[in-house]
């Protein structure tokens, strides 16, 4: 599809470091009536191409939006430094008031998993490439927002009143939460 629509393509606006990475992530929707540019953090912007979307609109629709596409470039450089295999080099959760520098290491004998000590977050991998890190500080994540949240959701329930039927930390795309 990006091949198509010629969105990787040189231009002559970009410096030499922009056209190494690629502009944007394109997804083809089933379900999309609009061509819709989206943030996700930590380091992608994504278009979304409704199916059947003609590739000279999706060029029109990028150019028009070349704007909002650099600052969001630049909001996501500077919150999100980026480390050179495109890993994250810490982790900061300003909701319990934690940080930690993330300290990758490499096992051949050890399974893939992560490590929290007071300020470093030590990431084991058995592939030497790295392979699998990603993954693995996601499911740190995960059970670090399921140890905090949860209680907290629940002491906030008693406040409001309401109590819930089931809560589940996941990686959502959409619906961040629903009654």
């Amino acid at each position: 599809m990006t091949e198509q629509l010629g969105l990787f393509e040189s231009r002559r606006d970009l410096s030499p470091v922009e056209l190494t990475r690629e502009p944007l992530s394109v997804r083809e929707s089933r379900r999309a009536r609009y061509l819709t540019l989206r943030l996700l953090p930590p380091y992608t912007l994504e278009l979304v191409v409704p199916r059947g979307t003609r590739a000279a609109d999706v060029d029109a629709f990028v150019r028009d939006n070349r704007r909002w596409i650099e600052q969001a470039r630049r909001e996501l450089a500077e919150c999100h430094p980026l480390h050179r295999e495109g890993l994250p080099t810490s982790v900061h959760l300003p909701a319990i008031g934690r940080r930690w520098s993330i300290d990758y290491r490499h096992d051949p004998h050890a399974p893939l998993r992560c490590r929290a000590l007071e300020s470093v977050l030590e990431v084991w991998t058995p592939d030497a490439n790295r392979r699998g890190a990603d993954d693995a500080l996601r499911g740190w994540l995960l059970d670090e927002a399921d140890y905090h949240l949860v209680p907290w959701l629940k002491r906030e329930s008693q406040v409001v009143g309401r109590r819930p039927g089931e809560m589940q930390v996941r990686v959502q795309r959409t619906r961040w939460g629903c009654c």
